[in-house]
């Protein structure tokens, strides 16, 4: 653990004196501002315009906090994944073709593979088929560029 170093003499002066300015600071006119500012050489319009800048840059920002991003992201993706699949009108045996091809496919041959790691084909039903070849049919388009 260790022990936070005590300040030096010198260091509490500085800090002391920093707060006394800020708070002389606080206190001040608009107009005593600009003056001082002025007698540094600086341009208090310029600085105020890009303070003012700055401030409706980070305020902009903070809108998009991250509730707004995810969902964002969230609408493009289900944007670009269209109406949710649906293979409720297969048969089994076309469900199994269906497997089988993806299998076969080197982007959803592990995914078909971790599905079946523990039991056969014969072991899993018809929904859990049709909900697998869902979720390859949304990889699928998510990864195929559309021509649009």
């Amino acid at each position: 653990m260790s022990t936070k170093k005590p300040k030096t003499d010198a260091e509490v002066f500085d800090q002391l004196h920093a707060d006394a300015e800020l708070d002389r600071i606080k206190h001040l006119t608009p107009d005593e501002v600009s003056a001082e500012i002025r007698a540094d050489g600086g341009d208090p319009e310029a600085i105020g315009a890009r303070g003012a800048a700055l401030a409706a840059k980070l305020l902009a920002e903070r809108a998009l906090d991250w509730k707004t991003r995810a969902a964002r992201r969230k609408e493009a993706m289900d944007r670009s994944i269209g109406e949710w699949p649906s293979f409720k009108a297969l048969s089994r045996p076309e469900l199994l073709a269906r497997i089988h091809t993806a299998r076969s496919d080197a982007r959803f041959s592990a995914p078909v593979v971790a599905a079946f790691r523990k039991r056969g084909e014969e072991d899993v039903s018809d929904d859990e088929l049709r909900a697998i070849l869902e979720e390859i049919e949304v990889v699928r388009r998510l990864h195929t560029p559309e021509d649009k």
